[in-house]
């Protein structure tokens, strides 16, 4: 299989004197670099003493360091115009910072800190106990993270993948400093740790930096010593029934999974895609597509190091389809153990692995990631060699994965619903008798039905003549391109890049929508994906497969977009493969009735989340029920009302050459890009009658609401109006005011609710603007007994900011952050031709995208200020309260 990436990043690896690996990566196609510190402690880690010990520590190790007390390390981070964060897992602990290449000296000395001069104290501990303990509420409040977690604890019987990251109430209560002290300096040693460092540096510099900031890392303990049995654990069938009050009852079914250190851990790999992952897989194809039974098919990994579990959740979309959801699976997870993967699908899923993994090389943060897993395998030359891996995994590979590992004593089938289901009890025990036909070595009937692979798109318009005078150069590898039809194309050339990114935007979208059109929008693009008067849906997707793309729909408020990645070989089958979509929709009736039951399904699912019900309701506060800034798809009446010619009137309304504007970006000729576009995109198509955005709103007359839900966490939502985007120097000054709230961990409202007074786990602070206006919501969730008090902090931390002036330094630091956050936004092509064509969509002329950061550099105090008190005022405000 031919890549289209010739020069595989190659990591070099250092051990310092003190015993710490460090392993670079070298990449200078943007000055950017991202550094993570791994911490060989994880939950698998942990001894019943220590239960969530790895994840408090993470949390500690942020309080104060000798260099940077009072939480100031996330202040300095951001100032950097860098952005620090960490996560625990199974395994391990990781700190990572993101920053401008410049930054690598600030950056190695931030990690430093964590590593081994942090300082946290007994008040540390004890604001930081209560923190953890509303994040394991606010677990508990997610059904679906629920259920997972209650299927992690249940299918282990030995593993110790059975205890959850985050610890129990119970152990996290019974932690103190002194525990913890022990526990950081014990794991926190350099030869349980390495240093991974991707991006644009110099390694003379680099060299320097790792001696003079990690030589004085010195042991205080002993390595860990770390689990090798890379077996899963494999108990027997099991049927689980979980009684749970909740609008929609779950299914879900654990497999086996492998470690990636284990030999057959591709070959299962392939077997879980092809059976449940996405929408090419087996299950979706028929309890979404076919039969229309159910909503959704997921799968989680419950597998680190050590040998796991994968997890399908499969929700049905009413109570009827339960019985016939495990029957269907029944029939699939039998026809895969006796007749394997048909050959021609086998080549599309390794092509789909080896594209992801392609695509990950693109960005420094996945680069970084990708050689930490392939660290923990214990394999730097998988960097390079994981495409041949996937290549060479035959047929037989999976068969006998399977046959060791997938049988029936390796399944257990959980239910979760306020009822047991005595039928579809019955049918998952029968799942044990799924019997083996044929022994390993046949060769499956359904294998000699391979159909052809390589189906042609073509381009519609392929006989044009290019006029170069339609290019023009706004800026170095920046330039305006104008189709025959009148269409703009806005390119952005990136020289030695193998990745293109492609984007069509148009302002039809939902606030084009009348009271009694809302909801068209939306089913008329998402139908546009599905099938076209030349290709069907089948076809459709694997084409899309063979060539390494996949188009996504987002549906904006003021936007609706088309956009993707490819190897830039690939860049005239996706743009010609979207045109098609575009130009020669074929509208189905049966998968339109697909979509809106989907749609219900999840206005169901989230009356069932604490988090979902209350921003919806305190939404509903500032719009109103029936206004098109509301559900993208519409309410229940919406939906229940639509039909196919409503869809159809909605699409011959869209003015293609008019109203669609594309984004390129990759490494092409504009000459090139002018006649690739011409050919796909080129046609005319005229609009009957235009469609004109006009917002539909009714803000409500109470500003305050309060509702009892009998939930464990006070969730709290308060926000209002706020500067529309035609306002410009207004509208950047208020994403620079919504970094200085709540953008990051250096936010008022995270270092003031969270890290100072401990009343809540999560908060935040957004903004969004459309041309005619905007509006803002803060959020905390926190313990019930304390929301009045964290209420009263929120009104007060908005309001002090209409009373005072920022500080200089505090701006300065939102300012950086945002204006370094770019250039990791620019990392990613398809969300930088995106956001080219969403701006162009929405009437900004190019220099406006070329001048993010001197917009940015320009706010001061006063605009701060004033828009402060423009806009924050209590009177301006709307509150909703779940308790």
């Amino acid at each position: 299989m031919n890549s289209g990436l010739n020069n595989f990043p190659k990591p070099v690896s250092r051990i310092l004197a003190n015993g710490l690996e460090v392993i670079s990566v070298q990449d200078t196609s943007n000055s950017v670099l991202c550094l993570q510190l791994y911490i060989r402690t994880g939950s698998v880690q942990e001894n019943k003493n220590q239960r969530g010990y790895s994840h408090f520590i993470e949390h500690l190790s942020f309080k104060s360091t000798k260099d940077f007390p009072f939480n100031g390390i996330s202040l300095f981070a951001s100032g950097l115009g860098g952005m620090l964060n960490a996560f625990t897992d199974y395994d391990c602990t990781c700190y990572y910072v993101n920053l401008p290449a410049e930054k690598l000296k600030e950056g190695l000395h931030i990690l430093s800190q964590l590593a081994f001069q942090s300082t946290f104290s007994r008040e540390d501990v004890k604001t930081e106990k209560e923190i953890i303990l509303e994040e394991i509420k606010q677990y508990k409040n997610d059904p679906e993270t629920d259920f997972l977690e209650y299927i992690q604890s249940s299918y282990y019987q030995k593993s110790p993948l059975k205890y959850p990251i985050l610890g129990s109430p119970e152990s996290i209560m019974q932690a103190d400093w002194e525990a913890l002290h022990r526990f950081y300096k014990n794991r926190y040693i350099p030869e349980n740790a390495f240093l991974i460092i991707c991006g644009d540096f110099c390694q003379k510099e680099l060299d320097y930096y790792l001696d003079y900031y990690f030589t004085p890392w010195k042991s205080q303990g002993k390595p860990v010593k770390h689990l090798t049995n890379i077996e899963p654990e494999i108990n027997g069938f099991r049927y689980f029934f979980r009684q749970k009050e909740l609008n929609e009852n779950t299914i879900a079914i654990a497999l086996p999974e492998l470690s990636e250190k284990h030999p057959y851990a591709n070959a299962l790999l392939i077997a879980i895609r092809y059976l449940a992952i996405g929408k090419s897989s087996r299950l979706f194809k028929r309890l979404v597509e076919e039969e229309k039974i159910c909503s959704s098919v997921k799968v989680s990994s419950l597998c680190g190091i050590l040998s796991g579990a994968s997890v399908i959740s499969i929700t049905p979309l009413s109570d009827k389809y339960i019985s016939e959801v495990i029957k269907l699976f029944r029939t699939e997870y039998s026809a895969l153990l006796n007749y394997g993967i048909p050959e021609s699908e086998m080549e599309l899923i390794k092509k789909d692995i080896i594209n992801s993994w392609l695509f990950s090389f693109e960005g420094m943060e996945n680069l970084a990631s990708l050689v930490a897993t392939e660290k923990f395998v214990g394999d730097l030359n998988r960097l390079q060699s994981y495409g041949a891996e996937i290549n060479a995994t035959t047929l037989n590979d999976v068969k006998q994965a399977m046959y060791k590992y997938w049988l029936p004593e390796g399944l257990a089938v959980y239910y979760q619903g306020a009822v047991e289901n005595a039928d579809f009890a019955e049918k998952a025990y029968a799942l044990k008798s799924v019997s083996l036909q044929q022994n390993l070595n046949s060769s499956p009937a359904i294998l000699s039905l391979k159909p052809s692979l390589n189906l042609e798109i073509k381009p519609l318009n392929q006989d044009v003549k290019i006029n170069t005078e339609k290019i023009t150069s706004i800026a170095e590898g920046f330039y305006q391109i104008i189709l025959s039809n009148g269409m703009q194309v806005l390119f952005k050339q990136l020289k030695n890049k193998s990745i293109s990114g492609f984007s069509l935007s148009t302002p039809i979208s939902q606030i084009c929508e009348t009271t009694s059109t809302i909801g068209h929008n939306f089913f008329c693009s998402s139908l546009l994906l599905y099938k076209t008067q030349k290709h069907s849906h089948q076809e459709l997707q694997q084409f899309s497969r063979e060539n390494g793309f996949n188009i996504r729909l987002i549906h904006h408020l003021d936007t609706t977009t088309f956009r993707g990645k490819c190897l830039s070989v690939n860049l005239k089958k996706a743009l010609s493969m979207l045109a098609e979509i575009i130009y020669l929709p074929n509208f189905d009736r049966n998968y339109l009735s697909l979509l809106t039951s989907a749609a219900l399904d999840e206005i169901r699912r989230d009356n069932d989340i604490p988090v979902s019900y209350a921003y919806l309701n305190w939404y509903k506060m500032l719009v109103g029920n029936n206004s098109n800034l509301f559900r993208s798809s519409g309410n229940p009446s919406h939906i229940r009302s639509l039909h196919l010619k409503d869809i159809q009137e909605w699409y011959e309304k869209w003015d293609i050459g008019k109203d669609f504007y594309l984004g390129i970006v990759g490494n092409h000729k504009p000459e090139e890009v002018l006649e690739l576009c011409e050919q796909t995109f080129g046609l005319a198509k005229k609009a009957s009658q235009s469609l004109y955005p006009k917002p539909l709103y009714s803000p409500s007359t109470i500003h305050f609401k309060r509702k009892y839900k009998k939930t464990d966490q006070a969730i709290i939502f308060n926000g209002g109006f706020a500067c529309p985007a035609v306002s410009r120097d207004e509208n950047t000054a208020f994403y620079v005011l919504s970094q200085i709230l709540g953008g990051d961990i250096s936010s008022r409202f995270y270092y003031i609710l969270r890290e100072k007074y401990g009343y809540a786990y999560q908060t935040g602070f957004e903004f969004h603007s459309l041309n005619e206006l905007g509006f803002w919501g803060a959020y905390a969730f926190c313990d019930r007994d304390d929301y009045r008090n964290c209420l009263t902090l929120m009104q007060d931390i908005l309001y002090s900011l209409t009373e005072k002036e920022v500080a200089e330094d505090e701006l300065e630091n939102a300012k950086q952050y945002l204006i370094g956050m770019n250039r990791f936004e620019d990392e990613s092509v398809s969300y930088t031709a995106s956001m080219m064509s969403n701006l162009s969509a929405l009437g900004y002329e190019p220099e406006y995208y070329l001048s993010r950061e001197e917009r940015i550099r320009k706010v001061n105090r006063e605009i701060i200020q004033q828009i402060a008190r423009k806009w924050l005022l209590p009177e301006n405000q709307y509150i909703y309260l779940l308790l």
